[in-house]
């Protein structure tokens, strides 16, 4: 499913119910803000931020981008007020 294109997506759709399709290409600029983040975590420095590489980040935003359920997001807020 992560490998479909938008505009394959969009073709699909066309003839069904064309107001659902748009012609929204993504974010842009998006690599552009990940390297900065990399950056800034290199200029932190020490252990796991000096030798940060790209492929270590985008594996660590694929890993967290699942959608949380409530009872989910309800312990992390206690979790953080605790601490």
């Amino acid at each position: 499913m992560n490998e479909l294109k938008l505009e394959t997506v969009n073709a699909c759709w066309e003839n069904l119910w064309s107001e659902a399709v748009n012609d929204f290409k993504g974010f842009r600029g998006i690599d552009v803000e990940v390297k900065k983040v990399i950056q800034r975590a290199r200029e932190v420095g020490g252990e796991g931020f000096v030798d940060l590489i790209d492929e270590e980040f985008e594996e660590h935003i694929e890993e967290n981008e699942k959608v949380l359920k409530n009872d989910e997001l309800e312990d992390l807020v206690k979790s953080s007020t605790e601490e």
